[in-house]
């Protein structure tokens, strides 16, 4: 065990670097990240613990206990940030409240709560219809590709977080609520996808971390 002990220290450490880098963090949507990224990159401590454990048990408990403790703890951490974070919602520019209620679902199914009030974060998107006009004799067509552009701030109305995105399908009527009509609900689908992906790559948080406390 003693001649091991080294590489569970150095996997040890490692670990704690992360986590010690969450535990200091005070914007809570980056202190999640960071729980996660802690997480994610324990494998090495996780692994020596194991094999160390079975080497001699007993050592292994007074020496590293504590920290994968540590580790254990991670996941209920997470969702407990993650319920605290409440969140106000406005969209400018939408049409018969789609991306209202897509952005809604998609961030109370992460478990944030949203409300209107004293709330830590307020998202702010604005949607744009890109709409071409084109004429032909007495009548017009209306072709949009709807896009989305949308910012979170915190309490002190600094970007934490932001997204972008417009759909690569084309809407064409002969006016402009008929085109809207037909794209926003598609669109409002592609979005809230499309933010799921990129919330998840940019802060590490998905609905995961709600329904099982992490992973």
């Amino acid at each position: 065990y003693e001649a091991y002990k080294p590489t569970v220290t150095d996997g040890r450490n490692k670990f704690l670097a992360l986590y010690e880098k969450a535990e200091a963090e005070k914007e809570p949507l980056f202190q999640c990240n960071y729980y996660k990224t802690a997480y994610n990159a324990s494998d090495d401590f996780i692994n020596a613990y194991n094999f160390a454990n079975l080497l001699k048990p007993s050592a292994v408990k007074d020496d590293f206990e504590k920290d994968r403790e540590k580790y254990n703890r991670i996941p209920s951490v997470v969702k407990s940030i993650i319920l605290k974070c409440s969140m106000y919602i406005t969209v400018k520019n939408d049409y018969g409240s789609f991306i209202n209620s897509a952005l809604l679902n998609t961030f109370s199914q992460m478990g944030f709560l949203v409300q209107e009030g004293n709330v830590l974060y307020k998202v702010e998107a604005v949607v744009n219809d890109n709409d071409s006009v084109y004429k032909m004799k007495s009548k017009e067509t209306h072709s949009i590709y709807p896009s989305i552009d949308l910012v979170i701030r915190n309490k002190e109305k600094i970007p934490v977080y932001s997204f972008s995105y417009k759909t690569e399908e084309k809407t064409t009527n002969f006016s402009l609520e008929s085109a809207q009509r037909m794209a926003f609900p598609k669109f409002a689908e592609e979005m809230k996808n499309a933010l799921k992906a990129d919330f998840e790559s940019k802060l590490g948080i998905n609905e995961l971390d709600l329904l099982f406390g992490g992973q």
